[in-house]
């Protein structure tokens, strides 16, 4: 098992924002974190990559996060944050380089060059790979963001809102890139908003309501009408297709 969390839970000041979570994400596994603003799924990511205190157990390996430095995470998990904020003036290679640095790794080598060039190439990332950061559009940060969690080679890696910014091209390459990894035994956790999006990328979803875990299992157990209108307060039409559902909502309650 390579993440294990046990009634976990975590409180912003006074408030409590997640409530007895109980998670387990094996090798292979797309896990999808849907639920409506304010549920809870950041809080979620950021607490079992320990950038905020919880209760509970989370563990990597059967190894609680508190056992683990912060050099050992970074080579069990990749994060890429939903703030994709930068403040640095690095160009989008030497934003990638990043990522092999962070697991003890240089980019001088055959190895990693290599690496690099090839996900330069699956993220488009050509174009811009000798730009700044800072000049590129939201949508070419994103990937190259992503570009520096790849670089980790990480058993897992936790994405929030990893398609916000990305045209419908994007989208359906970073579902293609996600989907090799996962044939290559890498695993993810991703927090994601479009209902067809996440029924036809991810082998499990969890939905959140309030800091708690109302559902969980395969998108189609997950992604029923009763549980659309009870947790986001809409009716959802959906049609099923040979490439998958197609999951849209149709009217508020």
């Amino acid at each position: 098992m390579l993440l294990q969390l046990n009634n976990v839970s975590a409180n912003y000041g006074q408030r409590q924002v997640l409530s007895s979570i109980n998670l387990e994400i094996g090798r292979g596994e797309i896990v999808g974190l849907i639920g409506p603003n304010g549920s809870g799924k950041s809080t979620l990511m950021k607490a079992l990559v320990g950038l905020i205190p919880s209760c509970g157990e989370i563990s990597y390996g059967r190894q609680p996060l508190s056992s683990i430095s912060v050099k050992q995470l970074s080579r069990h998990v990749a994060y890429v944050a939903q703030e994709r904020d930068v403040a640095w003036d690095l160009t989008v290679e030497r934003v990638l380089a990043l990522g092999c640095e962070a697991v003890g790794g240089s980019v001088r080598t055959p190895k990693y060059k290599e690496q690099r060039k090839q996900i330069i190439k699956s993220l488009s990332l050509e174009t811009i790979r000798k730009s700044s950061i800072l000049q590129v559009s939201g949508g070419e940060k994103t990937r190259a963001l992503l570009g520096r969690a790849l670089m980790q080679k990480t058993p897992l890696i936790v994405a929030d809102e990893p398609t916000a910014g990305l045209d419908p091209e994007h989208q359906l390459e970073l579902s293609e890139i996600f989907q090799n990894l996962r044939e290559q035994g890498t695993s993810m956790l991703v927090s994601l908003h479009d209902w067809t999006y996440a029924a036809r990328l991810c082998t499990t979803l969890v939905m959140l309501k309030d800091g708690k875990v109302v559902a969980c299992g395969t998108p189609e157990q997950v992604l029923t009408q009763e549980r659309v209108q009870d947790v986001y307060r809409v009716s959802a039409q959906i049609v099923k297709t040979e490439q998958g559902p197609i999951i849209t909502p149709a009217a508020r309650l």
